[in-house]
């Protein structure tokens, strides 16, 4: 059973949580893991009722060593939802007690904001930002999404009691299947209060699951209604920021996308679940050196790597701006060599099909594709200085991640593809 903050503040003093300054002026601290909600792409599904995260006597000891609050600005409180937290005035003190804070933020359904006097009590003990997750433009999408009917009446009433006060409203979009099509009136439900900026978050499954797969949005799907969306919020004058959604897919809004996070205040085991991210061509592309995580391991295993899709950006030759760039298709020398051994685009291997052959890094690198799954199987010269899952005389040989459902078809088409690849003694490239 979790504690309650009652049973917390009565508690010993938990040790002092680790830091890694993932962000140098802005730290999140995470407590209360309670909701008044029940969202269904909740981020910390897991972690409801199980973790009572960072304890007021833990936040109070970082706040007083000034090693560690050295050079932060900002202080965001959350949890599950933080205005459910009995000590939240005390939180917000303690935030305040860093001479070198400026802002004070609270992540919120506001669902609690928009009747009685807790959000003067809040503004009044220091909160001057308030971070309101907006998942939805009318009752029915809110309802499916929060499974609470009538939220979302709550959650506006709150909105528009903190646009009339002297505190800042920023707002939060996670996207997913229920309400993607919607992007665009949320913008226009929300810019009438002038909020100081508005995120979308695309999908971030840190809890794996088949029913969270079911709400993620291809790339290409989601795309136009993002970029509509966007396109309202440049109208409007409202900042806006894109996260865990591909740089190379916003085009002009490619100065959106941020997949950074504040430094969180929060024991080390939380971090377990935290999704993977990868790209195709995160090798290659100047993206993934400055931000762009790219797609996330539930997304890559659901719909592929979408490498046709996804353009990797390239770094001028003077080291100028950054441009975008398709990837051009296998040359002809680099088929006929491929088909040579069997393993040309559209070639058969244990019931996987060859999907595309195209330069990678120093080598190549193969899709294969079977039943909507796609591998990715890397070839470069034989150098014994770097890992390799095979090699042959000549060369070395890497694949992706395997989900665990198809390590038995993986570990058929492999042993076939390396045997293919044998007589091979050098790479067209």
């Amino acid at each position: 059973m979790a504690r309650t903050s009652m049973q917390r503040a009565t508690a010993a003093p938990s040790p002092l949580v680790p830091v890694e300054r993932t962000a140098p002026h802005s730290v999140l601290v995470a407590f209360g893991f309670r909701c008044n909600l029940a969202c269904t792409f909740c981020m910390v599904e897991d972690v409801l009722g199980q973790r009572p995260g960072t304890d007021l006597a833990t936040f109070r000891a970082f706040a007083q060593d000034p090693q560690q609050t050295r050079g932060i600005r900002q202080i965001v409180l959350s949890g599950g939802e933080a205005t459910l937290e009995p000590e939240l005035l005390e939180y917000i003190a303690v935030a305040r007690s860093i001479a070198s804070v400026e802002h004070v933020r609270i992540q919120t359904n506001a669902t609690r904001l928009g009747a009685g006097s807790l959000l003067n009590e809040l503004i009044a003990a220091g909160a001057d930002e308030f971070f309101v997750s907006v998942h939805g433009a009318d009752e029915p999408t809110i309802a499916e999404i929060s499974q609470r009917p009538g939220s979302f009446a709550a959650i506006r009433a709150g909105l528009e009691t903190i646009a009339a006060s002297p505190a800042r409203l920023f707002t939060n979009t996670c996207t997913v299947r229920a309400n993607f099509q919607q992007l665009t009136e949320i913008v226009r439900l929300i810019a009438p209060l002038q909020p100081a900026g508005m995120d979308f978050w695309n999908l971030w499954p840190r809890v794996d699951h088949v029913a969270m797969r079911a709400q993620i949005v291809p790339v290409k799907t989601l795309q136009p209604h993002l970029l509509a969306a966007l396109d309202a919020c440049t109208a409007a004058h409202i900042p806006a920021t894109v996260k865990w959604f591909p740089r190379c897919l916003l085009g002009r809004h490619a100065a959106c996308q941020d997949d950074s996070q504040p430094t969180t205040l929060i024991d080390r085991d939380y971090w377990e679940a935290v999704p993977a991210y990868a790209c195709i061509w995160e090798g290659v592309c100047a993206h993934a050196r400055t931000g762009c995580s790219g797609l996330s391991q539930a997304y890559i295993e659901t719909y592929g790597w979408e490498h046709t899709e996804l353009t990797p950006a390239r770094i001028g030759a003077a080291g100028g701006e950054v441009r975008q760039e398709a990837v051009a298709p296998a040359s002809g020398s680099v088929r006929a060599w491929a088909a040579a051994l069997g393993l040309d685009v559209g070639a058969d291997l244990a019931g996987w099909r060859v999907e595309s052959v195209a330069g990678h890094q120093a080598g190549l690198r193969w899709l294969l594709a079977r039943e909507g799954v796609q591998l990715p199987v890397d070839v470069r010269l034989r150098d014994e200085r770097l890992p390799a899952w095979q090699r042959t005389a000549h060369l070395d040989v890497m694949h992706g991640r395997v989900a665990d459902g198809l390590r038995a078809e993986v570990a058929k088409v492999l042993p076939v593809f390396l045997q293919r690849l044998q007589p091979a003694q050098d790479l067209p490239v």
